[in-house]
């Protein structure tokens, strides 16, 4: 920052040279407040630009100033178009690939940290996001990874040194129940070749028999992630489908041998899921 001793010296000066030059010309005062463009008012040199107010990021600013002399006799209005003190943006960057933010930046996910992402990690990195879970409901899991930064040469030996652990974490996620909707079609007999042919999964050894609807609303869950729209229980907590169910469900004819929603032996009791 210049000081101010030095801006006063040269808006002193300035006023001196404007002084000397009219006087020798014309016998008219150096302030004339008819003078267009501002030249009745003198500023000094612009000090030079002031530190940065953020390292990196998106907001960084600076200023410089000069000292501006307005004859009194002209009024405060005078030269309103020559400025004090200005601004300009600066250091609006970040280093190895961060994204500015307001006041630093947001540095990659693998390998670098600090304000500007300027350091390196050696060792473990952040962890990265969270990917796409495996399951829109009812239970799935998803994943993430960092990576061992180390020193060349890059092998084996040296990241698992460096870095201890393991690189994968994973967690459950989605865990609310599926609402996959469904309609009734009826009960129907099973035959050779069955009329639901891929047997997606046996619920027998874990039946709520005073609650079957729940062995239809996991069977209907299951359909729908293996992209089923047809689907029916046989023997109260098997699970069935197939390619074409919606055409095949009822060759082998309608059938009384179901109860409370789910097919008993040799019969399915079959839904057909809303789209």
């Amino acid at each position: 920052m210049v000081p101010l001793q030095i801006l006063t010296i040269s808006l002193a000066v300035q006023l001196y040279l404007c002084e000397s030059s009219i006087e020798a010309n014309s016998q008219r005062p150096c302030w004339m407040c008819d003078v267009p463009h501002c030249k009745q008012c003198v500023a000094s040199e612009w000090t030079p630009w002031n530190q940065c107010s953020s390292p990196c990021g998106m907001n960084g600013y600076q200023s410089r100033t000069r000292l501006v002399y307005r004859p009194p006799s002209c009024g405060e209005k005078s030269c309103r178009n020559l400025t004090a003190k200005e601004w300009r943006p600066c250091n609006r960057f970040c280093h190895n690939g961060g994204t500015p933010a307001r006041w630093a930046c947001t540095c990659p996910p693998l390998n670098y940290i600090g304000d500007c992402c300027e350091t390196a990690i050696l060792g473990w990195s952040m962890w990265g996001i969270w990917g796409q879970c495996s399951k829109s409901c009812g239970s799935g899991v998803q994943e993430r990874m960092r990576v061992c930064v180390a020193s060349p040469p890059f092998n084996s030996s040296v990241c698992g040194s460096v870095c201890p652990g393991p690189s994968l974490e994973t967690r459950d996620c989605n865990t609310h129940l599926c609402t996959v909707k469904y309609d009734s079609l009826g009960c129907f007999r099973d035959g050779s070749p069955r009329s639901l042919p891929v047997l997606l999964k046996s619920f027998r050894n874990n039946i709520d028999w005073n609650n079957m609807t729940k062995v239809v609303h996991a069977c209907a869950e299951i359909a729908h992630e293996r992209g089923f729209s047809t689907f029916g229980i046989q023997f109260y907590g098997e699970c069935w489908s197939g390619l074409g169910a919606n055409k095949t469900y009822d060759k082998h004819g309608p059938s009384k041998n179901c109860w409370s929603g789910v097919g008993k032996k040799g019969s399915n009791y079959v839904y057909k899921i809303k789209v």
